[in-house]
C-alpha cells in the first residue's frame, strides 16, 4: 500500500504526466495517474468542506470566492480554518497498488533509465516518486 501526503499528489501527477514514455510505460503510468487522481479528487472535496465551514458567504449565502481557488475566511474563525487546512494538506492517503504490481516494478525499471536531466522541483518529485515505488516492489 503506497502512501502519500495530500499536499504531494498535484505535483506527483504533473510530473508523471509530462513524461515522455514507450507505449507500455505510458499505459503503466496512466493507471498510475488515475489512482493517484482519485485520491486527489477527494483531497479537493475535503478542502471544499473545510471553506464550506469556515468561508465567508454573500447576502445570497454562497461562498464569498478570493479567487479561482480559493475563498473568503472569517477572520474570527481563521486560525481554526488554517489548523485545519494545514492537517488535511499533510494527511497521508493510501494507494492500493497490488493489481498493478508487476507492472510497477517494469515502470520503476524504466523510470531509473530515463535519459533526462532534473533539477529543482522535479528532482525532488522524481526522488519522491521512485522512493515510493520502490516501496512497492
Amino acid at each position: 500500500m503506497l502512501t502519500i501526503k495530500n499536499k504531494e499528489l498535484a505535483s506527483v501527477i504533473n510530473f508523471l504526466s509530462d513524461l515522455e514514455l514507450a507505449p507500455k510505460s505510458s499505459r503503466i503510468r496512466s493507471k498510475l495517474v488515475t489512482k493517484f487522481m482519485s485520491k486527489h479528487d477527494e483531497y479537493a472535496e475535503d478542502e471544499q468542506s473545510i471553506f464550506d465551514v469556515y468561508g465567508e458567504r454573500d447576502d445570497n449565502g454562497e461562498l464569498i470566492k478570493v479567487d479561482e481557488t480559493s475563498y473568503k475566511i472569517a477572520p474570527d474563525k481563521l486560525q481554526e480554518c488554517l489548523a485545519e487546512h494545514n492537517k488535511l494538506v499533510d494527511e497521508e492517503v493510501k494507494i492500493n497498488l497490488d493489481e498493478l504490481k508487476d507492472n510497477v516494478k517494469y515502470l520503476v525499471g524504466k523510470l531509473e533509465k530515463l535519459d533526462i536531466k532534473l533539477s529543482g522541483q522535479d528532482a525532488s518529485t522524481y526522488d519522491l516518486i521512485m522512493d515510493k515505488l520502490e516501496g512497492e516492489i
